[in-house]
């Protein structure tokens, strides 16, 4: 069974961008029209019930505007196995959370693919929980 990352967008191109690294490198991406922590979860939920997904490694991904929202839902289920937040305010927390600052192309509006690669690395290592 493959991991899961519930994209909380904050751009619909650098969504397409995350989405499509993170795929490649064996991580499945779940993106939907975000509107709170409570539709993050049920995308986990949702996620949960698929026999491709391993239910131990399924996280979420909030970038930009998407951080707080992440993070809330992250907090409050037990399902949710790490949390990562892409150019937010938010501080680094304890384990099972990554926060990294996108220093994106002004033109291109993308992470660099190194950034992306070191992330695919990290949610694929994740233990199990």
């Amino acid at each position: 069974p493959f991991p899961a990352v519930v994209l909380v967008s904050g751009d619909a191109a650098l969504n397409r961008d995350i989405a499509d690294h993170l795929t490649r490198k064996g991580v499945v991406v779940f993106r939907y029209d975000d509107t709170g922590a409570g539709d993050i979860l049920a995308a986990v939920a949702h996620l949960r019930g698929m026999t491709t997904i391993d239910p131990r490694r399924i996280g979420v991904l909030g970038h930009a505007g998407g951080a707080a929202a992440a993070m809330v839902a992250g907090a409050t289920s037990p399902d949710v196995a790490f949390i990562v937040t892409l150019g937010s305010p938010m501080a680094p927390g304890d384990q099972g959370r990554i926060t990294i600052p996108v220093f994106a192309d002004p033109e291109a509006r993308t992470p660099g693919i190194r950034l992306l690669s070191d992330l695919a690395a990290w949610i694929l290592a994740t233990p199990r929980r």
